[in-house]
């Protein structure tokens, strides 16, 4: 099995391709947001975006609720804009540690972001390369190719918490999670409400309202129909829109169904 979780669909669309080579399925993590779960199969991966060099809080929160093979090999594959993924691969295999698991293969995939922004030109051309890295991927998984030490470290109190927007690694930690701006634009149409993954936003008074647990996936910002959601922070407040081609608003929001 292979789970995903996706905000602009980026992780999605690699999730799928790679289960397609894999003959596998996908499954969205949400499903463990609030219930317990068994990883029983001896292949497993796991594919999600970077958000500030780590793994976005809420997967942290669904990996404590799920109970892994120990004898299975596991695989992480981030999507991110740089290329970077920080201390993903460290913290999965805490999560995984806990359960005698640990992980064997990390994969980072140069993607269009949600957040940073890269030219529609940059977006394109990242896109046209993640096949071949893909392929790659698929190919080591078959082989079941270790690149990855575990440090057998479990996870600790402070495991979902200790994600950069919640420490004092910056001054901007709300901004990036409640300074949200919703324009004239706005019609109520409730999109926003249906691919946030954490029930967060409200329609009120045919106005879309943000409350405070914000999981940074920006969803409601690429999604938008009107595009009338933006963060109100300089440099990406006025960034245009970006969902994955391959990618409908039908998945994301199927992809939130527990």
């Amino acid at each position: 099995m292979i789970y995903y979780f996706t905000g602009s669909g980026n992780s999605l669309y690699i999730a799928r391709e790679i289960a397609k080579g894999l003959g596998q399925d996908v499954e969205s993590i949400l499903k463990y947001q609030s219930a317990k779960g068994d990883v029983k199969d001896k292949v497993n991966g796991f594919v999600f975006p970077t958000y500030m060099s780590d793994l976005p809080w809420i997967v942290k929160l669904c990996l404590l609720n799920m109970n892994f093979n120990k004898d299975a090999y596991y695989f992480l594959i981030m999507s991110s804009n740089r290329a970077d993924s920080g201390i993903s691969k460290d913290n999965i295999d805490k999560a995984l540690n806990n359960s005698g698991a640990s992980l064997n293969y990390f994969s980072d995939i140069k993607m269009p972001g949600n957040c940073i922004v890269s030219s529609k030109l940059q977006n394109a051309e990242r896109l046209k390369a993640a096949p071949e890295t893909i392929n790659k991927i698929i190919s080591d998984i078959k082989n079941k190719v270790t690149n990855y030490s575990s440090k057998h470290i479990k996870t600790g109190e402070n495991y979902v918490n200790s994600s950069h927007f919640y420490t004092p690694k910056t001054s901007k930690i709300d901004d990036y999670l409640t300074n949200f701006q919703i324009t004239k634009a706005c019609d109520g149409c409730g999109t926003c409400a249906l691919v946030c993954p954490v029930g967060n936003i409200r329609i009120i008074d045919k106005k879309a309202i943000h409350f405070k647990k914000c999981c940074a996936c920006y969803s409601c910002l690429h999604w938008c129909p009107k595009h009338a959601t933006r963060i109100n922070i300089s440099g990406i407040g006025d960034r245009f829109q970006y969902h994955n081609p391959n990618v409908t608003l039908k998945d994301i929001v199927a992809s939130r169904k527990k």
